[in-house]
């Protein structure tokens, strides 16, 4: 007897590791590269059958086509084998998601080693209180799925800086009528769309398991509703789209490359500067009707220093340098993206307390600088570290010398008769941070008398990743921040993938990787108030 014990025991445990793993396989496959989107509907199956092997007391609570009658006799903790093939699949996953922080410099290692883990965390969090509510509050399993994947992508996205790539709401991208929903609840609303779906879709094979018809049938009716409600909507939203009351505008993208490496040269800095003013005369040479020229972030050198509290810059070759690339498209707007340095006294002799900050500048077509706007969000470990100021030998341990500061507030780009907001590298992968750089300059527009807010514009600098999977996945946050705030997204990217999104979250245009080349967009602007 108790080597048939043994044998179910070992049977089920490698049935679950199996699930555990295949679905980890599947969430990865939906994902760019292969983007076989159709998986993320049945990769969380494997995690909630572990789910279900937390916390039982019971034989109907540990039924279903991975659980076995021995298992029903048992009460499985959290940190027996169901919550390890939950912890290492789901590291697995990630550990293959985010390969491309190894390759910009050798320390990029401890960061992968590190957020991956971090991330792992939230999955298996999600599981173990999926377990918790099921089997002890009674909730029902797609709901506690929902709620709890819901919460835990939103804490995601506020915790040490936010994280939101490769949530299960990119697999979707490609499918206009589903991303339609972040309108109403934005990118994290979808994901949960998503896993309330496959959780509905995993109870109705339990209840069919469990040779209990009826409930299956019930359960599958109640997916289909909730994945056809979705998709209805969608439809129904784009064929009752209503036209634009803006004007377009002819926007010329710059996609400059070279790829990012730590400690580089003056003089390839300077090759950066060049090749983005070749890709200008390029441009406007292909189409002289070009209205706006988009640089890509940090491309332009040499950088703007003020000194606080004044905001008179200090370094009249910047102003120089800033002449001569107007003077490429003159009677054009341009967004430049620049390093910002800021003063804390007075430069004289001896080392100079100082800021800085990721900028981007707004030059009118008579070549003035009209308004400027600082990164509020810097990236943990690739342009702060965390508790760098209050331990600067921390700084010695990584390939910067000092971290950027945070910026204080948006901005507002006014144009002639639209306004746009500008983002700088991965602020666009955070809703919360774009919806409040909109929202507050919306709220600017009015007040100041300005053109209303059409468009977003976000300046990248995806060189840091050589051309991997993270340049689409990157894009693919551009498309949930269009249908949230419903205005088009302009992106200029070094390394690329630059690009059109417009309000309706279709691609409309993109570059090429890691090829240095330029785009003729012409842009509908939009300013559409949303539910989110």
């Amino acid at each position: 007897m108790l080597q048939r014990q043994t044998l179910f025991q070992t049977r089920s445990q490698t049935r679950l590791a199996v699930a555990c793993a295949a679905g980890a396989a599947a969430l990865w496959a939906s994902m760019p590269p292969l983007e076989w989107s159709w998986l993320v509907w049945i990769a969380p199956w494997g995690w909630l059958a572990a789910s279900g092997r937390f916390f039982l007391s019971s034989a109907s609570s540990a039924s279903g086509p991975l659980s076995d009658s021995f298992h029903a006799q048992q009460t499985v903790r959290w940190w027996n084998r169901p919550g390890l093939w939950v912890w290492f699949s789901a590291w697995a996953f990630w550990l293959a998601e985010l390969y491309w922080l190894l390759l910009p410099h050798w320390a990029g290692v401890f960061g992968w080693l590190a957020l991956s883990l971090y991330l792992t965390v939230y999955i298996w969090a999600w599981a173990v209180l999926c377990g918790w509510m099921v089997h002890r509050w009674k909730v029902p399993l797609p709901v506690a799925a929902a709620v709890l994947w819901w919460a835990g992508e939103v804490i995601r996205a506020r915790f040490l800086g936010g994280f939101t790539l490769a949530s299960p709401a990119y697999a979707l991208y490609a499918h206009l009528p589903a991303v339609q929903l972040a309108e109403l609840v934005g990118q994290h609303g979808v994901s949960t769309w998503v896993i309330a779906t496959s959780a509905l879709g995993y109870w109705a094979l339990q209840a069919l398991w469990q040779r209990r018809p009826r409930q299956a049938l019930f359960r599958l009716v109640l997916a289909a509703l909730l994945l056809g409600g979705g998709w209805g909507y969608g439809h129904w939203r784009l064929k009752n789209w209503s036209a634009d009351s803006l004007p377009p505008w002819k926007v010329a993208l710059i996609q400059s490359s070279f790829d990012t490496v730590f400690g580089q040269s003056r003089q390839r800095i300077l090759q950066m500067h060049r090749q983005c003013e070749q890709l200008t005369q390029a441009a406007l040479a292909a189409d002289p009707s070009v209205q706006l020229v988009l640089w890509p972030e940090t491309m332009f050198t040499p950088p703007m220093q003020w000194l606080r509290p004044y905001p008179e810059l200090l370094a009249p070759g910047f102003l120089d340098q800033l002449a001569q690339v107007h003077a490429l498209a003159p009677r054009r707007w341009m967004i430049l993206g620049v390093h910002g340095v800021e003063f804390l006294e007075p430069p004289g002799k001896g080392p100079v307390p100082l800021h800085r900050y990721n900028t981007a500048v707004l030059v009118n077509p008579q070549g003035a600088l009209v308004a400027r706007y600082h990164k509020m969000e810097p990236i943990m470990f690739g342009e702060y570290i965390p508790l760098g100021e209050v331990f600067p030998w921390l700084y010695r341990l990584a390939p910067m010398d000092q971290g950027l500061e945070p910026g204080r507030q948006p901005a507002v780009f006014p144009l002639q008769g639209v306004s746009a907001v500008p983002n700088i590298c991965y602020e666009s992968i955070l809703p919360q941070v774009v919806r409040y750089q909109v929202n507050w300059a919306v709220a600017r527009a009015r007040r100041d008398r300005l053109p209303p807010v059409g468009m977003i514009v976000n300046l990248t600098n995806s060189g840091w990743f050589w051309g991997s999977s993270e340049l689409k996945l990157h894009l693919i946050s551009h498309v949930f921040r269009a249908v949230e705030t419903r205005r088009p997204v302009l992106v200029a990217a070094n390394t690329g993938i630059s690009a059109l999104v417009n309000a309706q979250g279709r691609i409309v245009r993109q570059g090429p990787r890691r090829k240095a080349t330029f785009l003729i967009v012409q842009v509908q602007p939009r300013a559409e108030n949303t539910v989110y």
